[in-house]
């Protein structure tokens, strides 16, 4: 668990947070190690997690189509808007609204 706490104190989300409650968090956390290349989830899908990125980076993904101002010769399968690394995290959403995620995300 000291390892998790460490990586919530890293993550902008839980700066302010007091190490009980950190250790609170922790408690209901599980870590998850990708590959490279490898999905955490699929724009359309659903879920409940949030993630915080520990080591490596992670890419979001979004249909082409929902890039503004981007123009294609040959449309590719997914565009990468952004890329995240570590202390970062993505999926917060999900934690409020409950729908569909927006973007894939790739490790």
């Amino acid at each position: 668990m000291t390892s998790i706490v460490t990586y919530l104190k890293q993550a902008d989300i839980f700066y302010q947070l007091t190490q009980t409650q950190l250790e609170l968090i922790a408690n209901i956390c599980k870590e998850v190690v990708y590959s490279a290349g490898q999905i955490v989830f699929e724009e359309n899908s659903t879920s409940k997690e949030l993630y915080v990125i520990a080591h490596g980076e992670v890419d979001i993904l979004v249909n082409p189509a929902m890039v503004a101002g981007r123009t294609f010769t040959k449309i590719p399968e997914k565009v990468v808007i952004v890329t995240l690394k570590r202390g970062q995290c993505f999926g917060e959403v999900a934690l409020v609204d409950e729908g569909l995620r927006s973007a894939t995300t790739r490790a």
